[in-house]
């Protein structure tokens, strides 16, 4: 993996506070509501693509044993001031969530907010390997995705869809334009997204480019992906919410998958 947000770690969450604000208490509520039917109250949870603490941080503070791990040194280095700050214990581990090893087992694993199409298939079959393994029996692993293909883009060429904006973020003496240019390809299900950013940073001009591709896989596509890696009991629910199961057409999908 090639750690692509570690060039912008600092204003990271500058840019993403408002998406955080609007999901994450979305999520921890749907965390509750799964963790309530374990068998055992679960105790320790590790974060895969933890970024600088967006889950780890709220769920440290609720009692959990929690262990983030990311590839960006930089990412981890902003959530451990945070740790600091707030004075909360939270295991912190640099790796590649393909490839770790950790000495202990989880009741919970997750990896949110779309981190798992950063992979490609070969890289899905090592996390969902890698997952089974630091799992406790009856463990679960959960994971989010977005069907970008949903979105409602405002240009159609050929088989391809294209979605451009243009944001502003400001904090303290940090002000920040953000360029994002989407490309959807229906026949293929591939999504480009490219985002250009112009920071001043207290009278510092810098410039950022990072550049993603994924590739989509149905919901079909990822339940024989799982299956085939030893999970069988799969559920999927949309928009962040226990109580509303997958149907086709639904634009996010979050997985609970059990051990």
């Amino acid at each position: 993996m090639v750690p692509i947000f570690g060039k912008y770690a600092k204003y990271y969450d500058i840019v993403n506070q408002s998406y955080f604000n609007w999901t994450n208490k979305s999520f921890l509520n749907f965390f509750d509501l799964i963790f309530s039917r374990m068998k055992s109250k679960p105790r320790n949870i590790l974060i895969l693509a933890c970024g600088t603490g967006r889950f780890g941080i709220p769920l440290a503070k609720k009692g959990f044993n929690v262990t983030c791990l990311d590839i960006s040194q930089e990412m981890l280095n902003v959530l451990k001031e945070k740790k600091e700050k707030e004075k909360i214990e939270i295991k912190i581990v640099q790796g590649d969530m393909t490839n770790f090893s950790l000495d202990e087992k989880f009741d919970i694993i997750l990896c949110m907010y779309n981190s798992v199409y950063e992979l490609d298939e070969e890289g899905l079959k090592k996390i969902l390997t890698r997952v089974y393994n630091h799992l406790n029996e009856d463990g679960i692993f959960i994971f989010d995705v977005e069907d970008f293909s949903k979105r409602k883009f405002q240009k159609v060429w050929a088989d391809k869809e294209e979605l451009t904006w243009i944001r502003f973020y400001e904090k303290d003496n940090i002000r920040i334009q953000r360029t994002i240019y989407e490309v959807m390809d229906k026949e293929k299900m591939n999504f480009k997204w490219d985002s250009f950013m112009i920071i001043d940073d207290s009278g510092e001009i810098k410039t950022v480019l990072t550049r993603d591709k994924f590739h989509l896989l149905s919901f079909e596509e990822w339940k024989k992906l799982l299956k085939s890696n030893k999970f069988t009991k799969i559920e999927c629910y949309s928009n962040r919410d226990s109580k509303t199961k997958f149907k086709e057409g639904d634009q996010f999908l979050t997985f609970v998958v059990w051990k």
